[in-house]
């Protein structure tokens, strides 16, 4: 057994780190209401605006532009230079690449493909958001729990994950594909060796 233990964890090693790149970061996505005072001569065309910042350090925003009326949610503008797609989700969903390329969720808004409004009801809701890192690839993933009420619309958390998926409503990120196959080949090939060995004849040597 301590030869299995011992095998097994020479392959993990060389699995190296899991997710070490990643960070999560409380703060990153920011919800502001239209303010007319800081938009002189400008036509309120939104009531709200929302950024997500494609860094960790947060210093690189995308915002997208909306409309909210009570019920319903439209993103009616957003930045040329940068991309972030909106979607309705749920606490407790797991938000990655995976998930959106399977169609799970409502889409709110894509830079492609703009969207009619999305009925949210008079409750408070969560909006997931996947954009581009500096890199270009499409790997931050977050979410953001706005509280719904007659008076409008107000931030009440959010979680932003670079280089892997989050489960929405909290910190966690969801496993690598990529990772989680490496640790059931290194289990799986560690398990036969053993067996193997275990079955193998003993050789007297004279």
């Amino acid at each position: 057994m301590k030869w299995l233990i011992g095998s097994m964890t020479a392959v993990l090693l060389g699995v190296g780190p899991i997710q070490a790149d990643v960070d999560v970061v409380v703060g990153n996505i920011e919800l502001h209401p239209w303010d007319a005072n800081a938009n002189p001569g400008f036509e309120p065309y939104a009531n709200y605006w929302a950024t997500v910042y494609e860094d960790a350090a947060g210093t690189d925003p995308t915002s997208v532009w909306f409309v909210h009326n009570g019920t319903d949610l439209e993103i009616v503008s957003w930045n040329l230079d940068d991309e972030s797609d909106w979607y309705l989700v749920q606490r407790g969903d797991t938000f990655s690449r995976d998930t959106i390329n399977r169609g799970l969720f409502p889409v709110l808004f894509t830079t492609e493909h703009p969207r009619p409004p999305v009925s949210i009801g008079t409750e408070d809701f969560y909006l997931g958001v996947n954009a581009s890192t500096f890199r270009g690839d499409r790997d931050v993933f977050g979410w953001v729990e706005i509280g719904n009420s007659p008076d409008g619309l107000v931030q009440l958390d959010d979680a932003t994950a670079y280089g892997v998926g989050i489960i929405v409503g909290t910190t966690s990120v969801v496993s690598e594909p990529g990772a989680l196959c490496l640790l059931l080949l290194a289990a799986g090939s560690g398990l036969l060796a053993y067996r193997l060995r275990r079955q193998s004849p003993l050789v007297r040597k004279e």
